[in-house]
């Protein structure tokens, strides 16, 4: 039986210390709530044409994040 391979592995990264600012930080900080309505509200400004969900909820969130700053 063939034994497995160690020769290449990549050693275990280590947390770091996490940055002050990251997009997972800024995408949190949003409600979720605040993002679904205007996601929502944007959705159905287009005439409720499906499809298009993600581009409504990424266009909230820049936007809820652009009122934010």
């Amino acid at each position: 039986m063939p034994t497995p391979r160690t020769k290449n592995r990549r050693p275990a990264r280590t947390p770091s210390a996490a940055p002050s600012t990251s997009v997972d930080t800024v995408i949190t900080s949003l409600p979720v709530n605040g993002v679904a309505d205007l996601a929502y509200q944007l959705f159905l400004a287009r005439g409720s044409c499906h499809g298009h969900d993600l581009d409504d909820w990424l266009e909230a969130e820049r936007q809820l994040r652009e009122g934010s700053s």
